[in-house]
């Protein structure tokens, strides 16, 4: 009955999520729309709310799970999935129309919701201060030695904040480089060099610099100019943002061993030939007459 129930729900939060316009032009237009775009907004948010609490109380089995447990998992899944969209759509639509307050209690609940998910997606939210710059993984956590065909994946970058996070990495003894950026309450990041990034060029030795280590940090960087400002009170002077990322790498393959010396020349072989009696010619006997001939 539950799972009926949670479904409605999930049907009405998805029907008032795209009811509103939810999407890139939609924060701009809600400017415009006068409180009609917030409210659809606030309808979707509390029924996804409440069919996540009606799945509140059935746990959902860890393996072999029967097809209810499977039903429950996918519900869940789907309406806190709603629930993010909405919240990240109204944190925006209220700050426009000037509300910080609600915009931060908001705010408060969509961090909330991330952490208390179970999804390898969700992560908990840092937060670092205009112009300062945080070390994600350090020289000492990352040793490359020994791996060729490194690649950096960037599966979520996401901020809450109107400023610009900038996401760094740094080979050891070379130069840092900005490789994505994002800018202002989105999930939509630029991958400057691709994503993944592969640093191949960079392997090994290069002009007699060798790198063994790498290093991966964030900045922020508050390029809308609101740090202070009038915009609404609201944005502040710093970044919070939620990432998650990978470096893979292969193992090299072992150096061939070295070639065995060359051998010392030799002398030459004695050869010793045993001829056999056997081998012989056979010796013509002469008759007795002739030789007695000779020896007259």
């Amino acid at each position: 009955m539950e799972e009926c129930a949670a479904a409605c729900r999930l049907d009405l939060a998805t029907f008032y999520l795209s009811s509103s316009g939810a999407g890139a032009g939609a924060t701009a237009a809600a400017g415009t729309a006068g409180g009609g775009h917030r409210a659809r907004l606030e309808s979707g948010l509390t029924h996804a709310r409440a069919g996540l609490s009606l799945l509140q109380g059935r746990p959902v089995a860890s393996g072999g799970g029967d097809a209810d447990d499977s039903l429950v998992a996918s519900l869940r899944r789907d309406l806190a999935d709603a629930a993010e969209r909405l919240l990240r759509e109204l944190i925006r639509a209220t700050a426009v129309a000037g509300n910080s307050s609600r915009a931060e209690t908001l705010k408060e609940e969509y961090r909330a919701l991330l952490s208390s998910r179970t999804d390898p997606k969700s992560r908990p939210w840092s937060r670092i201060d205009q112009g300062e710059r945080m070390t994600l993984r350090s020289f000492e956590q990352c040793n490359i030695a020994g791996y060729v065909n490194l690649r950096w994946d960037v599966s979520r970058f996401e901020t809450l904040e109107s400023g610009e996070v900038q996401l760094s990495a740094q080979l050891a003894n070379h130069g840092r480089y900005k490789y994505f950026e994002i800018d202002g309450e989105t999930s939509d990041f630029t991958a400057l060099n691709g994503n993944p990034v592969y640093f191949a060029e960079w392997e090994g030795c290069l002009d007699g610099l060798c790198t063994d280590a790498v290093e991966f940090t964030v900045y922020c960087h508050d390029d809308n100019e609101n740090c202070g400002g009038e915009w609404f009170n609201f944005g502040g002077c710093d970044c919070t943002f939620a990432i998650t990322w990978h470096l893979y790498g292969d193992l090299a393959a072992p150096p061939p061993p070295p070639p065995s010396p060359p051998l010392p020349p030799q002398p030459p072989a004695f050869v010793l030939v045993v001829v056999s009696a056997s081998t012989l010619p056979p010796v013509e006997l002469l008759p007795v007459a002739v030789f007695q001939g000779l020896l007259e």
